[in-house]
């Protein structure tokens, strides 16, 4: 995520849906960039696993989807699925950037 080094914050990658909520349920994060299409997992699979877990600091995480599709429909899939928000590829840098600015301060049951 050569795109989030500027903004001077802590990252965290995973190769696919299953790492990230093994990662997630281990680590504690502000914000989780899902992409939506991963192997093993994707990113919809996983939001919906996160979402299920049972730990309280979870509850308000806001997991933003990534991903080329931004027809609206596909968005609405993301946002079922338990995704706050939706970041479209390719990705522009000021949207990035706002995404950063406006979540940590936000959770899940804000949205």
């Amino acid at each position: 995520m050569a795109l989030l080094r500027p903004f001077d914050v802590a990252i965290e990658t995973a190769e696919n849906g299953e790492q990230a909520v093994a990662k997630v349920q281990d680590q504690a994060f502000d914000l989780v960039l899902m992409d939506v299409q991963m192997p093993v997992m994707d990113g919809l699979t996983a939001t919906r696993a996160i979402r299920a877990l049972d730990l309280p600091r979870l509850k308000g995480l806001p997991i933003i989807a990534m991903t080329a599709n931004v027809l609206p429909d596909q968005v609405q899939k993301c946002l079922d699925a338990g995704m706050d928000d939706h970041l479209g590829k390719p990705i522009e840098p000021a949207r990035l950037l706002a995404l950063l600015s406006e979540w940590p301060g936000r959770t899940h049951e804000a949205a």
